[in-house]
């Protein structure tokens, strides 16, 4: 999801909502982002400062369920040995990294 705080007020070509200066702009879609930055850039103003987009944090071994370490382990292509969820875990630490 993108979004950011509308600068300059404008009318949303796609759906035509109105957008006030102060308003905050909402969409899902990085390329309607980009065509709103590019559009702004085109006639040398900004339209909506955009924040950084939100990136889902990975979640560490210990809060994975068993199939989900499994099939970590099988992308980084470790074939595990261990049953247990510590087992696994504990084998998935000792592996070095380059």
């Amino acid at each position: 999801m993108f979004k950011g705080k509308v600068l300059r007020g404008f009318v949303d070509k796609v759906t035509k909502a109105h957008y006030p200066v102060g308003s905050t702009y909402i969409t899902d879609s990085e390329d309607r982002m980009a065509e709103i930055v590019a559009t702004g850039e085109a006639k040398g103003v900004v339209y909506v400062d955009f924040e950084a987009p939100d990136v889902e944090t990975p979640k560490t071994l210990s809060a994975m369920t068993v199939p989900e370490l499994r099939a970590f382990a099988e992308s980084i292509g470790v074939e595990l040995k261990a049953a247990k969820k510590a087992d696994i875990i504990a084998e998935l630490e000792a592996i070095e990294v380059d």
